[in-house]
C-alpha cells in the first residue's frame, strides 16, 4: 500500500505503508475498542464521579 501527504497545498512523494490495518479490515472494530477501552481507563483513573440516574415506579416517565 502507497501513502502521500498533502501539506501546504503541496503533495508529498509517494512512501510505503507497512503497519495498520486497512479499510473494511475486520479486525479494525476490534482494535478500535480494545483502544476506546483503554483511553476511558487512563482518562477516569483518577475520577470519583458516578453518574446519576433518577427512577420512579409510578409509571409517569417524564416528570422526575
Amino acid at each position: 500500500m502507497k501513502g502521500q501527504v498533502i501539506e501546504s497545498r503541496v503533495l508529498s512523494d509517494l512512501f510505503g505503508i507497512s503497519n495498520g490495518t486497512k479499510q473494511g479490515c475486520v479486525l479494525a472494530p476490534l482494535l478500535f475498542c480494545i483502544f476506546f477501552a483503554m483511553m476511558l481507563l487512563v482518562a477516569f483513573k483518577d475520577c470519583d464521579l458516578g453518574i446519576p440516574i433518577q427512577s420512579q415506579a409510578d409509571g409517569s416517565v417524564f416528570n422526575l
